[in-house]
């Protein structure tokens, strides 16, 4: 596809219905909610630096959130087919009573899953024959990816730009949330994107989970590298198909 044809699609598919609009401001108030919890004041409750801190939370998740379902959407516009977000209420009920319970220790980021439809008129020539579980795994896989390189964008300005004037701990928080998202994203549980593509290859699920483990290691160890992450999780997914895939494609 040439970038041409994907730019004329994103000119004329690329929206958010209000059905979307309304789901991403539930997500974004609940979300934000969770990741300002421990943030209401320093020594004491102070519901002014909790309003503060909630609004920079929340405008932190909405652009997040944006991010992330504009990489589901230019994925799935390049492969034909149009995506919608569809909001999780037990996913976003779950990681309210989590951080209630841990007194916000615990983020549950789960903000929802994808829908996707044929964009017929725009598939002559592609594969005809409906949605398939491969195109809607790949598709989900975008998502994670887009939140990762967007975090990972503005910790690599912090560490290597120091004349920027950012916010250090702004960039921590952003990032963190970043990964969260895409951490969460990936978890096989339905309907999360991360399901989708457990289902549609296991071989690519461990390779791309392998991969954001190890790159989030990495950070924690003072490492920011794409291309270390990359190998490591190459390593571990031919470990996995060495000692598992490989038995279960024999069926022994």
């Amino acid at each position: 596809m040439s970038w041409f044809d994907l730019k004329d699609k994103i000119r004329r598919y690329y929206r958010f219905s209000p059905e979307e609009i309304k789901g991403l401001v539930i997500a974004t108030i609940i979300i934000g909610f969770i990741v300002s919890f421990k943030e209401w004041g320093y020594e004491s409750f102070d519901a002014a630096i909790g309003l503060r801190n909630l609004a920079v939370a929340l405008l932190m998740v909405g652009l997040s959130l944006l991010v992330q379902q504009t990489g589901h959407k230019i994925a799935g516009l390049s492969a034909g087919f149009t995506v919608e977000f569809r909001v999780w209420t037990y996913g976003l009920i779950l990681g309210l009573v989590l951080i209630l319970v841990s007194r916000g220790n615990i983020w549950f980021l789960a903000p929802g899953g994808i829908v996707i439809y044929h964009l017929t008129a725009h598939r002559l020539g592609y594969f005809r024959y409906g949605v398939n579980m491969w195109a809607l795994g790949m598709i989900g896989l975008a998502g994670p990816i887009a939140n990762v390189l967007f975090g990972g964008f503005f910790k690599t300005l912090a560490i290597y730009v120091s004349w920027l004037p950012l916010n250090a701990a702004l960039v921590d928080k952003l990032f963190l949330l970043n990964m969260a998202l895409a951490v969460y994203s990936l978890l096989p549980i339905p309907p999360l994107p991360g399901a989708n593509l457990f289902f549609a290859s296991r071989n690519w699920y461990v390779f791309i989970a392998g991969t954001l483990a190890s790159y989030l290691i990495l950070v924690l160890l003072g490492v920011f590298s794409y291309v270390f992450a990359l190998i490591i999780g190459f390593i571990i997914w031919l470990l996995y198909y060495i000692f598992l895939e490989k038995d279960w494609w024999k069926g022994t």
